[in-house]
């Protein structure tokens, strides 16, 4: 199943979603080991936001987003306020990815080296997204479509 988004009149497909979490000029991103991309899986990949692919159990991308948030936070972060972010569309990933910005900066320390639901290493860090390695789907993600909350369809 396929969720949609409505930009500007037009219908756009949804297959998976994120959050990045922002405080002044940082973001908080997650740094996985990967085999698949780096041939050794004690690498770390390139740095990304906290999100994933649909799952039969969601009903809408904000639940994706949410229920991937649960677990590579290790149920650290449990929900967002989906009113004052930015929404960004990857139409080459057909990814919903937002731009969370907070008051405080939330410990990167609480989140663990370890998610624990895949058993995969990776850690998470506050960073300038502009000099760090992006995942391919993040690169230049500033130049997509932003698209408002309301717009989203369920």
């Amino acid at each position: 199943m396929v969720f949609y988004i409505n930009i500007e009149g037009q219908t756009y497909p949804v297959k998976a979603g994120g959050v990045i979490f922002k405080y002044n000029d940082l973001y908080l991103l997650q740094q996985n080991t990967d085999e698949k991309y780096t041939g050794n899986p004690k690498k770390f990949y390139s740095w990304c936001d906290f999100g994933g692919k649909k799952e039969k159990e969601d009903e809408n991308i904000l639940e994706t987003i949410i229920r991937e948030l649960r677990e590579e936070t290790n149920n650290v972060l449990t929900n967002i306020n989906f009113d004052n972010n930015i929404y960004y569309y990857i139409p080459n990933a057909k990814y919903l990815l937002i731009i969370n910005t907070v008051d405080n900066k939330i410990d990167e320390n609480l989140f663990g080296n370890k998610e624990i639901k895949t058993g995969r290493m990776r850690r998470c860090q506050w960073k300038n997204i502009f000099k760090v390695n992006l995942h391919p789907r993040l690169i230049n993600f500033s130049k997509k479509k932003i698209i408002n909350y309301k717009n989203i369809i369920y």
